[in-house]
Order: structure tokens, then C-alpha cells, then sequence
């Protein structure tokens, strides 16, 4: 809804920011968005959740994980915490959408080099491969193999890549 649509905003125009005072503005920014996005992934109704996880992609896909002293960058972890939340308590409708969103972070050139990325990256991916493996519903399981498809290096999936592979290669 229009939480993410906001989130939507906010990244398209900090994708242009050169300066430092406006890239920390914008930081803030999204800063405040995520904190309201968690707040809604975790407390309220599936169709909040789900409009809430798909506004964190938002923001994910936007934010610099990797700048040190980055409001978002240092929040990475309770972010990743409310969509992994989503992943396993939601509806089919707000698990896809926090599949959505945690591509976007996968995609997200800094999000590798940010602090906190391999202590929850691999939890993340597995209950995606859990998705893909269990989950009835066409629509989530495709959601959930492109977010297995979407980190940029075998790094990525620290410990769980062997377990990726083998259920992918599985259901081949």
C-alpha cells in the first residue's frame, strides 16, 4: 500500500544522491521507513505484513548496508529478523513478498560487505529453500527459488550452500 509505495519513492530518488549531507538525509529517511515497515511485519494483520515486507525490499534495494555508521546498515539484522518472520509465520501472500524483498537485498551490491550479512544471511536463505522444497502454493515457491538465485557469490550462502544445492538440484 502506500507504505511502500513511499519506501518505492525514497529509493528510486536516492539512486541519484552525490553528496554527503543529502546521502545521510536520505539515509535517515529510510531509516524511518524500516523502523515503521518492522514495527508493521511484526505486529499487525497478513495484509499489513505483507505490504510491509515488500517496502522493506523497498528500502533494502536503496540503502548503503555497507556505510559505516549507516542507520540502516547498523538496523540490518532486526530487518532481516521481521522478514524471516514473515517468511515463517505469514500467509502465502506475505511470504512471497518477503521473498520479494529479501532479493532485493541479495541484489543489493552493498549488502555483502555489510557487518552483519553472514549471520543471518544463510537462516535466510534456508527458510527459502524450506519455501521451495515444502510450500504449496506455485507462486511462492517460484518467489522463493529466485531468491535463491540472487546472491552474487558462492560466499554469500555461507554454510547453507551445500543444503541449496542439494534440494535444487532435487526438485530439478
Amino acid at each position: 500500500g502506500a507504505l511502500s509505495f513511499s519506501a518505492r519513492a525514497t529509493s528510486t530518488r536516492s539512486e541519484s544522491v552525490g553528496d554527503s549531507d543529502r546521502a545521510s538525509e536520505i539515509d535517515a529517511t529510510l531509516c524511518l521507513l524500516a523502523e515503521a515497515c518492522v514495527e508493521a511485519a511484526t505486529e499487525e494483520g497478513d495484509k499489513v505484513r505483507a505490504n510491509a515486507a515488500r517496502a522493506l525490499g523497498h528500502v533494502l534495494a536503496a540503502a548503503d548496508l555497507a556505510k559505516e555508521g549507516g542507520r540502516v546498515a547498523a538496523r540490518l539484522k532486526d530487518i532481516t529478523q521481521a522478514l524471516m518472520s514473515c517468511l515463517a509465520t505469514g500467509n502465502a501472500k506475505t511470504q512471497w513478498n518477503a521473498c520479494l524483498a529479501l532479493k532485493q537485498v541479495f541484489q543489493n551490491a552493498s549488502a555483502e560487505k555489510a557487518q552483519s550479512f553472514k549471520e543471518w544471511s544463510p537462516a535466510a536463505l534456508r527458510m527459502c529453500l524450506m519455501l521451495v522444497r515444502d510450500a504449496r502454493h506455485f507462486k511462492l515457491r517460484a518467489h522463493a527459488a529466485a531468491t535463491l538465485a540472487a546472491p552474487k557469490t558462492r560466499e554469500a550462502f555461507g554454510n547453507a550452500y551445500a543444503d541449496v544445492l542439494s534440494v535444487v538440484a532435487s526438485a530439478a
